[in-house]
């Protein structure tokens, strides 16, 4: 792969060795500079160790330096999804266009196993007043619009954006919290798959009600599972109350479709 320049080389490593991992997490925390933002590092270990459960990519410069990586979570049990809780480049190189030829390589490549979409979760502008009380309401705000664009344009992506269903998850540092100011992001790894055609109305500006259920349950199937199952739609209810919640709002919601971020 090329960058901006047309000329410097850029190479993806798919980490599988000790060092390489090594030199992921170092990168990884040079892109996610606040520590409540990351899994700790022996969760990370965990997941380096049980290939079935994530992969690990690395991308490196013409030098062999690291400045981007990728996480990308899966599971044996949840076959045709992908959770992506961390990509992303060193500063210097935001905005080059090397991120989406990574993403789209490694997208290439879990389509090759079976994987049919990916998924990830941003912050909502609407709903991140008050989150980050140290920072400028502004710029986060304009953080966050920039984000949800770049994934919309790079990456091919659609999130869901209804007020009557909104989207809430058991909180990254403790679970039993419930966090509420994200999207559900949803990216079909090929749009030729007719399955979208099922999933989608004609003017990609609404998703199923089921097919919502079914993309929220498969993330939070592959996050809080193991090798050797994911929990059931009923033990994701007793265990995490965030998830509970979404689910009960979503069953009350009695329409067929669920409108996506159309801005």
């Amino acid at each position: 792969m090329r960058g901006a320049d047309g000329h410097a080389p850029f190479a993806i490593v798919d980490v599988t060795k000790d060092e390489e991992f090594g030199s992921f997490i170092d990168c990884l925390k040079q892109i996610f500079t606040d520590p409540t933002d990351l899994e700790t590092d022996a969760e990370f270990d965990r997941l380096f160790r049980n290939p079935s459960l994530a992969r690990f990519y690395l991308l490196l410069d013409s030098n062999d330096r690291p400045i981007g990586v990728q996480l990308l979570r899966i599971s044996p049990h949840v076959p045709d999804a992908m959770y992506v809780p961390y990509g992303g480049l060193v500063p210097e190189f935001r905005g080059s266009g090397l991120y989406p030829q990574m993403a789209r390589f490694t997208a290439g490549r879990m389509l090759e196993t079976g994987v049919k979409f990916s998924l990830n979760d941003v912050e909502d502008p609407a709903r991140i007043a008050g989150v980050y009380p140290n920072e400028n309401l502004d710029e986060v705000l304009e953080r966050c619009r920039r984000r949800i664009h770049f994934f919309k344009r790079a990456l091919g992506m659609y999130f869901v954006n209804d007020h009557a269903v909104p989207y809430c998850r058991p909180a990254s540092d403790d679970p039993q919290q419930i966090q509420a100011y994200d999207l559900l992001g949803i990216r079909p790894l090929s749009e030729k798959d007719p399955m979208w055609g099922t999933i989608f109305n004609d003017r990609k500006t609404a998703i199923r009600k089921e097919a919502y259920e079914r993309m929220y349950l498969s993330l939070m199937r592959i996050e809080y599972g193991d090798v050797h199952s994911a929990p059931t739609a009923r033990e994701l209810r007793q265990r995490y109350p965030a998830i509970a919640e979404f689910l009960t709002s979503l069953n009350c919601y009695q329409q067929e479709w669920v409108s996506l971020d159309c801005t």
